[in-house]
C-alpha cells in the first residue's frame, strides 16, 4: 500500500446489469452510455487550447512527471499534473442536509481544506453537476469562478461561460494536459435513466502517466471499455462508497470496494486512489472497507489509501 502524507490542519444510460452492468462497445458508440448520442462527428474532436497555464509550484527533479493527489473529502481532490492544477468535483459545504424532491442527502463532515486555501485551479472537472454530493453549494460557486470547467454537455449551461460540455471521447487541451471525456454509468441501467448523464475523464500529457478519473460509475463493464480504449492507463482515481439512496432502490450508484479491486486489476494500474468514500450519509462503505477488499484481492501494493487531508505523489 502506498503511504500517504498528511497535510497540516450526455444522455440516459441503458443496458443490462448483473453484478455490474453489461455494457457493449456498440452501446457506447450509439451514445447510450455517458451522456451523448452525437458520436458521428467525434473524429473531429473539439479542442480548447489554454497555452499560458502557469505552473503552481516548483517541481523538484525527484518528483518531475509524477502526479500529486490531495484528498479534500467526498469526491473532491486536487491534482498537480503536467504543470496544471486540477480540482475534481468540488464540494466545500460544511455538514448539512439537502432535499431534492424525494431524495434526501446528508453531508456528515466538512472539507479538509476551504476553497480559499487552494491555489487557483487551471481546470475543474465535474463528472455531473446535478447531484449535490458531487457539486454542493460552495462547490458550485467555486466552479463558476474557475478559469475552465469541464462537465457533461447537459450540465455545462448551468455552470457559467467558463464551462465546456464534453461529449464522449471528445477532448480539450489545458496547457500541455489533454482532458478526454469517457463513459460512466451511475447505477444500474434503470437507475441511470433517472440519475441522468455522468462522465469520467482521461488525463494525458507527454512524459506523464495516463490517469483515469472514473466519476460516479458503478459498472465494471464501463471500466473495461475505458481500459480497451486507453490501454496505457497507469493511475486510476475511482469514485467508490457503494452509494445507495432509498428513493433509487437497492442498486449501488457507485463502485463497491470489491468491484474497485476488480477494476484496478482489469485496468492493470500501478496505483488506485479512492475518492467519494467518506463524508456523506448515503455511502454504505468507507476507506476501511476498501483496504480490506484490496488486501483480500492481493492488491495492497496498488491501493493509495488517502483519507481527507492526505496527499501522495505517484
Amino acid at each position: 500500500m502506498v503511504q500517504a502524507s498528511r497535510s497540516a490542519p450526455g444522455r440516459s444510460c441503458h443496458g443490462r446489469l448483473a453484478a455490474s452492468p453489461t455494457v457493449s462497445w456498440a452501446e457506447v458508440e450509439s451514445g447510450a452510455i455517458g451522456g451523448t448520442a452525437a458520436f458521428a462527428d467525434l473524429e473531429q474532436a473539439h479542442v480548447v487550447d489554454d497555452g499560458d497555464v502557469k505552473r503552481h509550484r516548483e517541481t523538484e527533479e525527484s518528483t518531475l512527471n509524477r502526479l500529486t493527489v490531495r484528498a479534500i473529502g467526498g469526491p473532491t481532490a486536487v491534482l498537480d499534473y503536467a504543470g496544471s492544477r486540477i480540482v475534481l468535483d468540488p464540494t466545500f459545504d460544511e455538514p448539512r442536509m439537502y432535499q431534492n424532491g424525494p431524495v434526501t442527502a446528508t453531508k456528515l463532515t466538512g472539507p479538509s481544506a476551504a476553497p480559499e486555501d487552494l491555489d487557483q485551479a487551471d481546470a475543474v472537472l465535474v463528472s455531473h453537476e446535478h447531484h449535490v454530493d458531487n457539486l454542493d453549494i460552495s462547490g458550485r460557486e467555486y466552479a463558476r469562478r474557475a478559469r475552465r470547467v469541464f462537465t457533461t454537455t447537459a450540465g455545462a449551461q448551468n455552470l457559467g461561460p467558463g464551462c465546456i460540455g464534453l461529449r464522449l471521447f471528445e477532448h480539450a487541451m489545458v496547457g500541455d494536459l489533454r482532458v478526454t471525456a469517457v463513459p460512466a454509468l451511475h447505477g444500474t441501467p434503470e437507475i441511470g435513466v433517472v440519475n441522468g448523464p455522468v462522465i469520467g475523464f482521461l488525463l494525458e500529457a507527454d512524459g506523464w502517466p495516463t490517469v483515469y478519473v472514473s466519476g460516479d460509475n458503478a459498472s465494471l463493464d464501463v471500466v473495461a471499455v475505458v481500459a480497451e480504449q486507453f490501454p496505457a492507463i497507469e493511475i486510476a482515481i475511482l469514485n467508490l462508497g457503494a452509494a445507495r439512496i432509498a428513493a433509487r432502490g437497492e442498486g449501488y450508484l457507485t463502485l463497491t470496494a470489491e468491484l474497485a479491486a476488480r477494476a484496478a486489476a482489469l485496468l492493470g494500474v500501478r496505483a488506485m486512489v479512492p475518492v467519494h468514500q467518506d463524508g456523506w450519509g448515503h455511502y454504505t462503505q468507507d476507506a476501511d472497507d476498501v483496504v480490506r477488499a484490496f488486501e483480500k484481492a492481493g492488491l495492497t501494493d496498488v491501493l493509495v489509501d488517502l483519507r481527507p487531508g492526505d496527499s501522495a505523489t505517484l
